[in-house]
């Protein structure tokens, strides 16, 4: 085993062992597969993985997903592995993502190309590592690989553990909670449900589609591009309410939009995905974020009538009542406190500066309040006794000022 603290620790690694990160957004085809398992039969492995211990003390694999899968179908007991147990949770999602796009984002220079195949004077066959000048195709072949594995046990065991797991954006919101959704923001905001239009329904497309005068849309759109949507309809003057990821809504609007994020509730979609599920809207007049206990009460119903589902345990950090978190926001809600902030008592921050030197910063964003507001939230936060924490973060003399700038709205 080598260490260096620049390069992670190398290590030698059961292939058995190893878990798929579930985020893993990248799609790898049959034919990949296949020309990573020439790659490593002729000249072995030239990269390992890039690991860390997630919080059950397994290997999860950050980078290297191919790699392993076709070192699993070639019978491979044991894989190099690099650990990166000091990146943070951020540096870890954001180098799986760079390390399947940078290989995306370059060419050939086909005259360097044809002069290296010919130096290798027949040594190899390039097309046994997917080489094809004669053939570009215009899209990728994405099948089922479980189509071509082996057929043993342990094989489709392996492959379950790498298929990609789906999200809100590959599936839409279960009728009844759709319906309950939709009944509370008619009796909130006295809308007519005749003029509620659904843009994101299958087969839609939200920019090419018509929104006659007085329309409303309520509807559960792609998580993935939500700040896109947001915006796309605050420059048009079309009103909606969206559902949005509850622990990231605030950071899925930009500044100066004037949409406000409400807490909603857990939400099991028709996927099978659990998520934290908030909404943004321009129905609020000046309000940025509020609580809505009769909307949350309404989705547990509605859940319930469905099927139940549980969330992933985050990490827990508790905040000064200056700052108000999503994930605090859904809580209130949860337990009925009701709470309101307006335009005005409150600005945007990605993290506190007590965080920044461990690399840390606040899940989805928050909301830095004015002392009015942080006195209302602390007496919501009284009613809910939020959960004891493990981390207590304070504001810094910078913050503090900013709190006290806003005056005592």
């Amino acid at each position: 085993m080598r260490t260096d603290p620049t390069m992670g620790r190398h290590e030698v690694v059961p292939l058995a062992d190893l878990v798929a990160y579930d985020g893993n957004a990248k799609r790898h085809t049959r034919e990949q597969i296949e020309a990573v398992k020439e790659s490593i039969s002729q000249l072995g492995f030239g990269a390992p993985l890039v690991a860390w211990h997630n919080d059950d003390g397994r290997p999860e694999i950050v980078a290297g997903h191919a790699r392993a899968k076709a070192a699993e179908e070639l019978g491979i007991a044991s894989v190099p592995v690099v650990f990166r147990d000091d990146w943070t949770d951020a540096q870890r999602r954001a180098y799986t993502l760079a390390d399947n796009q940078t290989t995306m984002m370059t060419g050939w220079d086909l005259g360097e190309l044809q002069c290296e195949l010919d130096a290798l004077g027949g040594a190899f066959d390039m097309g046994d590592f997917g080489f094809d000048l004669g053939r570009m195709p215009d899209e990728p072949d994405f099948s089922d690989l479980s189509a071509m594995s082996s057929e043993s046990d342990e094989s489709r065991e392996f492959e379950e553990k790498f298929k990609p797991k789906r999200t809100t954006d590959d599936c839409y919101t279960p009728p009844a909670v759709y319906d309950a959704v939709l009944g509370w923001v008619v009796d909130e905001y006295g809308i007519d449900p005749g003029k509620v239009v659904r843009p994101f329904y299958p087969g839609g497309d939200y920019r090419s589609r018509e929104y006659p005068d007085g329309c409303v849309v309520v509807d559960n759109p792609p998580f993935s591009i939500l700040s896109e949507i947001v915006s796309h309809y605050v420059e048009r003057g079309v009103p909606f309410f969206l559902f949005a990821p509850g622990l990231t809504m605030f950071s899925s609007i930009k500044p100066g939009t004037g949409a406000c994020c409400i807490a909603g509730g857990q939400v099991e979609y028709e996927n099978g995905a659990s998520v934290s599920t908030g909404f943004i809207t321009s129905l609020e007049d000046g309000t940025a974020a509020r609580t809505a206990p009769r909307l949350t009460e309404a989705i547990r119903d509605a859940v319930a009538e469905v099927s139940g589902g549980g969330a992933r345990g985050l990490p827990s950090y508790r905040y000064p009542p200056e700052v108000l978190t999503s994930a605090a926001l859904l809580k209130m809600s949860k337990y009925g406190a009701d709470l309101r902030i307006a335009e005005g008592e409150c600005v945007r921050v990605e993290g506190l500066d007590a965080q920044r030197d461990g690399g840390n910063g606040i899940f989805g964003s928050g909301l830095l309040l004015s002392e009015g507001a942080a006195a209302r939230r602390a007496e919501a936060d009284e009613a809910v006794e939020l959960a004891s924490a493990k981390i207590e973060w304070q504001l810094s003399e910078r913050e503090r000022d900013l709190v006290a700038a806003m005056g005592g709205r």
